[in-house]
């Protein structure tokens, strides 16, 4: 029987943690809380942790608190390669997280472009032959809202959770 999966992403502002069957546990990145990380994973500790990351201190810390549940971290792009071939060019500025959202894409749906919206904002595609061809990098929502409240401090402060009146 092939042993349980745990995804790991270390992002800029969270690090999350998903298992096959829906769950989720997650910390901040900044500084990161692992107490409760040992319940998530459960007593038998039968699983295989992959993690996807491009904040080396969330990584760091992600493996030790991984460690100390007797569990190893496989990074990808370090320990687990990607299986697509590049287009891009500028393979030095190409972090994992990119390549595993549009591979996993990829896999699902044949030739994609996809969009993920988190700290930043990156549009990727793929080839139908498997060809990562990059994409583009841009702010993220809250980055968007830091620089308007920056640049405009007039104007109210964006409240990003409250509901829309309408009309607007």
């Amino acid at each position: 029987m092939a042993r349980a999966l745990l995804t790991v992403d270390c992002g800029n502002s969270t690090i999350t943690c998903r298992d096959g069957a829906g769950g989720a546990w997650s910390t901040a990145s900044a500084a990161p809380d692992f107490t409760s990380l040992a319940d998530f994973v459960g007593a038998d500790g039968d699983r295989d942790v992959l993690a996807v990351s491009v904040v080396p201190d969330a990584l760091a810390a992600t493996r030790a608190a991984f460690g100390a549940l007797g569990l190893e971290v496989e990074v990808a792009g370090v320990e687990r390669g990607c299986p697509l071939r590049f287009g891009y060019t500028t393979l030095d500025t190409l972090g994992a997280d990119r390549w595993v959202g549009a591979l996993a894409a990829h896999r699902r749906h044949g030739a994609v472009v996809t969009v993920d919206c988190g700290t930043a904002t990156t549009v990727n595609m793929v080839t139908a032959d498997g060809v990562f061809e990059g994409g583009a990098i841009g702010p993220g929502l809250g980055a968007i809202v830091a620089g308007m409240r920056a640049t405009a401090p007039a104007l109210p402060p964006a409240a990003l959770g409250a509901s829309p009146q309408v009309p607007g």
